[in-house]
């Protein structure tokens, strides 16, 4: 494991702190232990399951979910690159993007796995779909016997798996614009940027093992870069909080005793209209960080 990237740091913090909370999300938290077991194995189901014609790309149809996250890491263990979608996107948009990219292997989450019918009645290559929370999909499976669906039935639970590791010029991720000025464009990011990016990160916040990260934006943003790999790559804990919590996440700070959070500036604003935004409120932050929106002055003054 000479050759360092950004999934190599994630192996790296596993085997320094096992123990850590790698991530908690839908009130439950993962050791990075745990967390790379289950990533390993959804990396090896897809191995046995892939064709070996496809593109070195998975896309990730989930919500911020644990199902999104060991996606992730499996994609890159496998020395692919991943292209985040959201399943609030309309089915046509993430068909246009499984076609543009060619992307033949999906991972999908409870949540979004509604949504698949109307996708598959839209593309035309054989797909391979792995929808780990899920244990029966005979309907699915008759429905569209063209496409391999895995379920959790299919995964078997191993902590093994061989790291593959990509050129450094090869893609980490795929991010599409939003397209309200006209047709989505995919934005292709380097290993190799992300692996400056991150390190420069890690360095200039002084980020270790003891801080506890906040992950509040949707994996298409890739703001969320910062939060997954920062965190990872110094053995750091994320906490996702529910869309609930996002709304006044005060109590959620003070109860994961956060030491850096990041989100849009929407969010101070309204805790500053409910009047939480009071001095020395949450004594555990070291950093808070915004983005995406203009900060007004007066919430961090």
């Amino acid at each position: 494991m000479s050759r360092k990237n950004i999934i190599t740091n994630f192996v790296e913090s596993c085997n320094k702190h096992p123990d850590n909370t790698s991530i908690s999300v839908q009130k439950r938290s993962y050791t990075y232990d745990s967390l790379h077991r289950l990533s390993a194995s959804l990396a090896n189901v897809l191995d046995k399951n892939s064709k070996s014609s496809e593109p070195f790309l998975t896309a990730i149809l989930a919500s911020r979910s644990i199902t999104a996250y060991s996606g992730i890491i499996a994609t890159l263990m496998r020395g692919y690159g991943y292209i985040p979608l959201n399943y609030q996107y309309p089915p046509e948009r993430i068909a246009f993007i499984l076609k543009e990219t060619e992307c033949r292997t999906m991972i999908v989450d409870a949540e979004s796995s509604k949504l698949i019918p109307e996708i598959l009645n839209l593309v035309d290559n054989e797909m391979t779909l792995l929808i780990p929370d899920i244990e029966n999909i005979d309907e699915l499976t008759l429905r569209f016997p063209e496409h391999t669906i895995l379920c959790s039935k299919d995964i078997e639970d191993t902590k093994y798996y061989e790291i593959k590791i990509p050129d450094e010029d090869s893609i980490a991720y795929i991010i599409y614009t939003s397209g309200t000025t006209g047709t989505p464009k995919g934005v292709m990011v380097a290993q190799r940027n992300v692996i400056h990016f991150i390190d420069y990160m890690v360095k200039k916040f002084e980020v270790s093992s003891k801080d506890r990260i906040s992950q509040t934006f949707n994996l298409t943003f890739d703001a969320s870069v910062f939060d997954i790999f920062v965190a990872w790559k110094a053995g750091a804990g994320i906490f996702c909080p529910t869309q609930n919590e996002l709304l006044n996440p005060s109590g959620f700070i003070k109860k994961n005793e956060l030491t850096i959070w990041h989100s849009v500036p929407s969010i101070p604003i309204f805790m500053k209209k409910l009047g939480v935004l009071k001095k020395n409120s949450f004594p555990t932050l070291r950093y808070s960080m915004f983005g995406g929106e203009p900060l007004p002055i007066e919430v961090v003054s």
